[in-house]
């Protein structure tokens, strides 16, 4: 998350109970995609929580043409980011889906910080982050869009910039949808209207 210090440390004193929610990422692209989860500042694991470069270490892997994955939230109050790229592409410039629950509160954000415009891997797509469960619609709790072959304005793309939204701890899953169909990106999906508020 791109907070500072002082806001972090304050937000943690708030920690809120297990979220129940997942990050659900979506590939409508043609191409496999992979995901690591750092948490807290550590080292970027897959699903078998063995970080990335050592022996045995495996991605959480989600294949083309439409598959999806869960990965589940973490509550403690610490930050965490998903890092996706394509499988054969550079890993050193990741897309990421960073968040932090605290205060009641989702923390979220997309961020293209380490690959800002064309170097971003999903520059040429359309990607889209949809919460989907209480909350939504309501504040900054809203879908964030980036349309293919633009620098996304919803998205970090350097430190100083205030990207950050909020929703309440209890929303439900939080969708990333890469490389979505221009059709969907542009019209509201079911989960849109999604809120049990």
């Amino acid at each position: 998350m791109h907070f500072t210090a002082i806001t972090l440390s304050a937000l943690a004193a708030f920690v809120a109970p297990t979220l129940g929610g997942n990050i659900q990422i979506m590939n409508w692209c043609s191409e496999d995609i992979q995901a690591w989860q750092s948490h807290n500042g550590g080292c970027n694991a897959g699903p078998n929580g063995i970080c990335e470069g050592h022996s045995g270490a495996a991605p959480f892997d989600v294949p083309a043409n439409h598959h999806s994955i869960g990965i589940p939230l973490i509550s403690d109050g610490e930050g965490s980011s998903i890092k996706m790229t394509f499988s054969n592409g550079d890993h050193s410039n990741p897309l990421q889906y960073e968040y932090t629950i605290a205060g009641g509160n989702l923390f979220w954000d997309l961020s293209a910080i380490n690959s800002p415009g064309p170097s971003d891997p999903f520059y040429k797509e359309n990607v889209r982050v949809t919460p989907n469960g209480n909350g939504v619609g309501k504040g900054t709790c809203t879908p964030l869009k980036c349309p293919a072959n633009q620098v996304c304005a919803d998205a970090y793309n350097a430190p100083e910039e205030v990207k950050t939204r909020a929703c309440p701890a209890d929303t439900g899953d939080m969708w990333v949808d890469l490389c979505m169909p221009t059709q969907s990106f542009k019209r509201k999906l079911p989960r849109d209207f999604t809120d049990s508020a």
